[in-house]
């Protein structure tokens, strides 16, 4: 019975630090995202959307 509790506090000691080293590399590709997705905003042009034209295509204004 001590053999397993020890087996079993061996994989709770190996599992939690598999789970700090993975939220790690979750907060290190996090930051490497904005970065991405800044470098992105600023090397793109801005999509540029028209005004609606509201029935002004006929070239009259109804008025």
């Amino acid at each position: 019975m001590l053999e397993e509790r020890d087996r079993l506090l061996d994989t709770l000691r190996e599992t939690q630090e598999t789970l700090a080293l993975t939220q790690g590399k979750l907060h290190e590709v996090g930051h490497e995202r904005d970065s991405l997705q800044r470098q992105l905003n600023t090397a793109l042009p801005q999509p540029y959307l028209p005004a609606p034209a509201f029935g002004f295509a006929s070239g009259r204004s109804g008025f």
